[in-house]
């Protein structure tokens, strides 16, 4: 199994933050038919053969990631594409 950890800080503040972490929860839910849902700060996701969490703080956003057997093998182009859905959402950090 894959792990990614990714921690980008922003400018934002919490709550536009938190705004562009759902829409890229919508974004994931409609090109990945990822399922997710908020829980305080966190929005936890899942779908076959991956889970994680996206936490949203003042000047920090945290992704952990874990890919199932199938998807570790995709890990390097999973992650350069969370950076790029990152650096659309949130600002190159």
């Amino acid at each position: 199994m894959g792990s990614i950890h990714i921690r980008r800080n922003h400018t934002l503040g919490k709550a536009e933050a938190r705004k562009a972490v759902e829409d890229i929860g919508r974004q994931l839910k409609q090109r990945l038919q990822v399922d997710y849902h908020w829980n305080g700060d966190r929005l936890q996701f899942s779908r076959p053969g991956a889970e994680g969490t996206i936490d949203v703080e003042d000047t920090l956003v945290a992704i952990d990631i874990e890919l199932g057997l199938v998807l570790s093998a995709f890990k390097g182009p999973v992650e350069s594409q969370i950076h790029a859905y990152l650096d659309q959402s949130l600002g190159k950090g």
